[in-house]
């Protein structure tokens, strides 16, 4: 039997929560007969090993659990994604969730249209030592591929932490297989596969009240964020371009896989909020990177300025200029990323 879903637990730590995690995945999955579920273990512990082989020996017998271990993340994603699945569901060693989170999840992907790409708990926890936020998803599943572009893009304090959903697989394999092509994995690799889920079909919350929470004590703290981005680059100057590149991949990524002319204007309303914001942040990039102000920092500057205006001012002009901005980005890109490539 083909699995509904292949619930993928990535893991590096061997916390009393992730044991509290493992036990109820497991103890879920037991329940129903169409959860498959996939530890992928990069901790290399064989204490750790040892303890999930004996918790999931009913799940092995009867077919439904994988284990890997690999220490690299891409090798071990690639595996965890083998299982011949409808659906994946990807979940944190560490992120708290409701007690019926999965069993929620698995149950509306049963049922699901064949246009829903992805379904999303009824409540987001995003949450660190100082902010504590929640969030929902207003439903998108407007008929037009520009039009749920848009709506996602109104909801950009989601499109990171829609990832902890439950995902069609084959939208998912053609997202990885993407990444696969870069030299890194850029931190809004995420957001990446949102947009292209939404570009295929609709992102859709579960009927039955759940919730997911997320520590994102990296993206609450501007500096940590800063920080965090650099982390992707070789060399820590390439991140006073991190919204070149991320335009860049967002372009050519769903135009790629389908993304029809009419909803390129949703892509230069992403595009513009993301400009202003690296133009805001520009400064403040330079000192928590301890970059030292130069001609090229200057030049930098101008170019996220100058990029930022041209992109607000394109507005309701032909659709053809709207491309024609994104087709300019993507040699910018390739010849600002030259040190990642040859690194």
């Amino acid at each position: 039997m083909i699995p509904t879903v292949n619930v993928i637990l990535p893991t590096i730590r061997f916390l009393p929560v992730t044991r509290d995690i493992i036990r109820h995945v497991v103890g879920t999955a037991e329940e129903a007969t169409d959860i498959h579920v996939t530890i992928a273990d990069g901790q290399e512990d064989d204490q750790k090993k040892e303890w999930i082989i004996r918790q999931t020996r009913n799940l092995a017998e009867d077919g439904k659990f994988t284990y890997i271990g690999l220490k690299d993340v891409m090798q071990r994603t690639l595996r965890a994604v083998q299982v011949e699945a409808e659906w994946i569901l990807p979940i944190s060693d560490d992120d708290p969730y409701s007690v019926n989170f999965i069993r929620s999840m698995c149950s509306e992907s049963r049922t699901a249209p064949s246009d829903t790409m992805a379904i999303v708990p009824s409540t987001y926890l995003s949450y660190s030592p100082t902010q504590f936020n929640l969030f929902r998803l207003q439903n998108i599943e407007e008929q037009e591929q520009g039009a749920r572009l848009l709506a996602l893009y109104k909801q950009a304090h989601l499109n990171g932490i829609l990832t902890w959903s439950v995902i069609r697989r084959k939208p998912f394999l053609e997202w990885f297989e993407f990444l696969r092509t870069k030299a890194i994995w850029p931190t809004y690799a995420d957001q990446l596969l949102v947009s292209y889920l939404a570009m295929k079909g609709k992102i859709v919350t579960g009927k039955e009240e759940s919730f997911y929470a997320k520590d994102e004590r990296d993206w609450h703290d501007p500096r940590r964020a800063i920080i965090k981005d650099s982390g992707s680059y070789p060399d820590k100057s390439l991140a006073l371009f991190h919204e070149i590149f991320w335009i860049s991949d967002l372009f050519t990524f769903l135009r790629s896989y389908g993304l029809e002319d009419a909803a390129v204007p949703s892509l230069t309303f992403r595009a513009a909020a993301l400009l202003t914001a690296g133009a805001s942040v520009f400064e403040h990039r330079l000192r928590v990177l301890e970059i030292e102000r130069s001609r090229e920092s200057e030049d930098a500057y101008s170019l996220i300025v100058n990029l930022a205006s041209y992109v607000n001012a394109l507005g309701k002009a032909p659709i053809d200029e709207h491309i024609r901005f994104f087709i300019q980005v993507q040699p910018m890109s390739q010849t600002l990323s030259m040190p990642l490539i040859e690194a």
